[in-house]
């Protein structure tokens, strides 16, 4: 509605960088950043280094003492606009003790659309090396993607080879983007029982086989890097066992030695258990009859530790979040 369209939409994150937790968060409207705030835990208590905040009377900032963040805090305060963050302006400016929290969002942050969406670029270009090449096709026979090898052939761009209807103007376009670049073609090795090795496309792959090879690179590249990637719609076209496996490598020390992490929403209720997730770890979205939705943790209701069918009390109405269905012949009018 108009009224909660002006109201500011407030974020927050903790997390942990360089072995010291953050609290970091801040207000936006479309004009300018309410507040801002940041504290910080190197020694167990809280510190505050940023605290920021707008007062609408006298239309002006008003600062925290932020006494235990070093630097010219005065300089990159004048500096910071009303619609920047004073975390990025003081980085730009250099300082030095924020650059862990900066970092954490430039760096070990990754936020992920849809993976339906997902191109296999970034899978490819692991492919380049031998190493990383052996670990996606690991990855894919673990997933029970049968490819044996992966080779990549390089040719030169050709604009002959575009199609005939495509306007001259967007020709040139794409000769400008791609025309020093060479083309990769990725071919998938296949044996047969008599040995014989078979090159497929991998564009005349399955859509799932496509789909598990571009998720392998970023897979693999998250989990040995530590990084926390998000990701919309996990389950988008993928099968629930699949799923499994994809979280499942998060559980695992063995696969997961850094302690990376996977935030994801799902429609995908099969792996609503308690042997793949702590109670903690399931929160629910709920959508109220006036379109705003809520969060919540499976916490709140208290369900039998080890026990209890998430899956079935889910389905049953018991935590909420279900979508609200009418009866389609009282819908259509019938």
């Amino acid at each position: 509605d108009e009224t909660s369209k002006k109201k500011p939409s407030e974020f927050e994150v903790t997390f942990v960088s360089q072995g010291i937790r953050y609290q970091y968060g801040f207000a936006v409207t479309q004009e300018r950043i309410i507040d801002e705030w940041l504290l910080a835990y190197p020694k167990g208590r809280p510190q505050r280094w940023i605290e920021r905040a707008y007062n609408e009377k006298s239309q002006a900032y008003v600062w925290g003492k932020m006494e235990k963040l070093s630097g010219q805090k005065q300089l990159w305060q004048a500096t910071t606009r009303s619609n920047a963050l004073f975390l990025s302006t003081a980085i730009q400016l250099n300082n030095q003790q924020l650059k862990p929290v900066f970092e954490w969002f430039s760096s070990t942050l990754r936020v992920a659309a849809s993976i339906g969406g997902w191109s296999a670029g970034y899978s490819i270009e692991l492919c380049e090396n031998k190493e990383t090449r052996d670990k996606i096709i690991s990855f894919l026979k673990a997933a029970d993607v049968d490819i044996d090898d992966i080779q990549l052939e390089k040719e030169k761009f050709n604009k002959e080879n575009l199609p005939d209807d495509i306007p001259d103007e967007v020709k040139k376009q794409i000769e400008e983007q791609f025309g020093d670049k060479p083309i990769v073609n990725v071919k998938t090795a296949h044996f047969l029982t008599s040995g014989k090795k078979v090159l497929f496309d991998l564009a005349n792959e399955s859509d799932g086989t496509r789909k598990i090879f571009a998720l392998a690179g970023p897979w693999i590249d998250t989990l040995e890097n530590g990084y926390v990637l998000v990701i919309d719609e996990l389950h988008d076209n993928l099968h629930p066992l699949m799923v499994k496996f994809l979280v499942n490598l998060f559980h695992c020390r063995e696969t997961n030695p850094k302690n990376a992490q996977l935030i994801f929403t799902t429609h995908d209720t099969s792996i609503l258990n308690q042997e793949m997730f702590r109670r903690d770890q399931i929160w629910f979205c709920e959508k109220d009859k006036d379109q705003s939705s809520k969060l919540y943790p499976l916490t709140d209701f208290s369900p039998r530790k080890g026990v209890e069918n998430l899956e079935r009390g889910y389905l049953a109405g018991r935590y909420g979040a279900l979508p609200y269905l009418e009866n389609i012949k009282l819908a259509m009018g019938c």
